[in-house]
């Protein structure tokens, strides 16, 4: 996807793109050991659709993660959506409730510890910096599949300049594709 397509989107607040599971496994298989032991928390992320919840209960066991928390927005205009955790055998689902990342982030840090903690998710591309800012003020390990502009950011940039934060083992010049909610596929 080319920048006029995602300023577009960007300006029209419909950047909800959600990560095909092929390029999920590609980069998470980089990172099992930080993830033994964890809880996950996919923070942006409806778990009826998500494919990072689906990656993470599909190999709970094989990464040896503590715990799978998921949480998303259904509805954009209440701000109501889902939050589940996921024990390795049972859903603890909590339907109706408010699924932004901006209350069930710091839910989850505060629950179960900074430390305990590591956020895996592609939010929404015109919240990306306010993500940011959630997780270096909570300090929380994270991996954020999206948007290769961001780096650009103010807000991350600096975050990379002090080795605060790094790029992932994919190249920014490959291609990954998302697909919208209507089924169509947009490239990077």
């Amino acid at each position: 996807m080319d920048n006029k397509a995602l300023l577009k989107a960007n300006k029209a607040k419909n950047d909800e793109f959600y990560t095909r599971l092929s390029d999920i496994e590609k980069e998470l298989a980089h990172y099992k050991a930080q993830f033994m032991g964890k809880v996950i928390c996919c923070g942006c992320d409806d778990y009826k659709k998500s494919n990072f919840y689906k990656f993470y209960t599909q190999n709970f066991n094989a990464l040896g993660i503590k715990r799978v928390v998921c949480s998303g927005v259904e509805n954009a205009s209440t701000m109501k959506g889902s939050y589940v955790e996921f024990d390795g055998k049972n859903e603890t689902i909590i339907e109706d409730c408010d699924g932004t990342f901006q209350t069930n982030i710091p839910k989850v840090v505060e629950k179960y510890g900074a430390e305990n903690v590591v956020v895996v998710t592609n939010p929404p591309f015109s919240l990306f910096r306010e993500l940011i800012a959630i997780l270096d003020k909570y300090s929380v390990k994270f991996i954020i599949l999206g948007n290769g502009n961001a780096i650009t950011y103010k807000e991350v940039f600096h975050l990379i300049k002090d080795d605060k934060i790094r790029l992932g083992y994919k190249s920014l010049t490959s291609r990954a594709w998302y697909v919208v909610p209507n089924g169509n596929k947009f490239e990077k």
